[in-house]
C-alpha cells in the first residue's frame, strides 16, 4: 500500500506533468491557498489474490482517482490546462510497468474520466481513474 510513493515519484519526475503543475501533487486533500492547476489523488486498495488466506497477498490492485483542479477565472485556458494535465498523466501512467520509489507496478490502465466543478471555489475539475497493480 505504498502506491502514494509511486504516484508522487512518477508524476513529480515526469517532465510533462511537472511542467504543468510543478510539484503540486497531493494525497487526499488540496492544501489551502495552493495555486492552480493542482493534482490531488485518492486510492482504493484491494488484494488481488486474497484467497490465499495462509499467505501474504503477492499483488494489490489500486483504483487511483486523480482530481485535477484549475481556476475557472482563467476561462478556456483553465480547461485547456486540465486537458493537458490529463494527457500528461496518461502518457506517464497508462500501460506502464516499472519501479519508482521502491514500488513495483506490474500494470497500470486508464479507466476513464469525468468533468466537474466546484462553484463555491470557482474551480474546474477533472476526475481521472486508473487501475494500478503492484507487487508486494
Amino acid at each position: 500500500m505504498l502506491i502514494g510513493r509511486y504516484i508522487y515519484g512518477k508524476l513529480s519526475n515526469d517532465t510533462g506533468v511537472s511542467a504543468l503543475v510543478e510539484d503540486r501533487i497531493y494525497p487526499v486533500l488540496l492544501p489551502m491557498d495552493e495555486p492552480y492547476p493542482s493534482i490531488v489523488y485518492t486510492v482504493t486498495n484491494e488484494p488481488l489474490d486474497n484467497n490465499a488466506k495462509q499467505e501474504k497477498a503477492s499483488y494489490d490492485r489500486q483504483i487511483v482517482t486523480f482530481h485535477v483542479w484549475a481556476d475557472q477565472s482563467q476561462g478556456q485556458q483553465a480547461y485547456d490546462d486540465i486537458d493537458d494535465i490529463d494527457a500528461a498523466i496518461r502518457e506517464a501512467l497508462d500501460r506502464v510497468e516499472d519501479t519508482v520509489s521502491g514500488v513495483t507496478v506490474e500494470a497500470a490502465y486508464y479507466l476513464g474520466s469525468q468533468d466537474g466543478r466546484d462553484e463555491s471555489r470557482g474551480l474546474f475539475l477533472r476526475e481521472i481513474r486508473y487501475s494500478i497493480t503492484t507487487r508486494n
